[in-house]
């Protein structure tokens, strides 16, 4: 099972605490989901640049990308 990344987080005022769940397939991850309790919110996406495809927090994309870059660092 991979390995499931908390994140805590603020948007638009309101704490969230969540995690992000990597899709698995071969080397490093490039796509997670975005699970707020337990809730599913979203796909994150890598390819020429952070995508997100939630029906909220869409403006997140890169922020979400720089902390999950920074986790495996």
């Amino acid at each position: 099972m991979a390995e499931r990344i908390p994140i805590d987080f603020q948007y638009r005022g309101k704490d969230y605490h969540g995690e992000f769940m990597p899709v698995q397939g071969s080397g490093y991850p490039s796509a997670f989901q975005l699970l707020i309790n337990n809730y599913y919110i979203g796909n994150l996406r890598y390819s020429d640049g952070w995508t997100f495809d939630g029906h909220v927090m869409n403006d997140m994309a890169e922020e979400f990308g720089a902390f999950i870059m920074a986790w495996y660092q």
